[in-house]
């Protein structure tokens, strides 16, 4: 159902939207419209459970990070991303504490 309202505005207001409205190929009272209707809050559903997103508890078989971590990093990372990684940990190896052998070893392992 719609209601008709009446709201005051400046003149100044009412004529910029009014050009608003014009260029957009809209009524002062459609363009109006879509101002409250884009700054209203979507009323939500049931929030559902965080595992839902993440999938927390969804694999079938459990997870070995210390074992798979080389895998999971494959798999999640691409090669183009990998690519502008490893530079950027050869910088920073000395303010992580890496060694030398640790840098290489990270940078030239196959992750997938």
């Amino acid at each position: 159902m719609t209601d008709q309202i009446t709201i005051s505005l400046d003149a100044e207001h009412i004529a910029l939207a009014r050009d608003e409205a014009g260029r957009l190929g809209i009524t002062l009272e459609a363009y109006v419209s879509r101002l409250v209707d884009g700054n209203l809050p979507v009323p939500s559903a049931v929030k559902p459970h965080i595992s839902a997103i993440f999938g927390i508890g969804a694999s079938a078989e459990a997870t070995d990070i210390a074992r798979d971590k080389r895998q999971m990093i494959g798999d999640a990372v691409s090669e183009e991303e990998l690519a502008i990684l490893r530079p950027a940990l050869a910088e920073a190896r000395v303010g992580l504490g890496l060694s030398e052998a640790d840098t290489d070893d990270i940078l030239n392992t196959p992750w997938s």
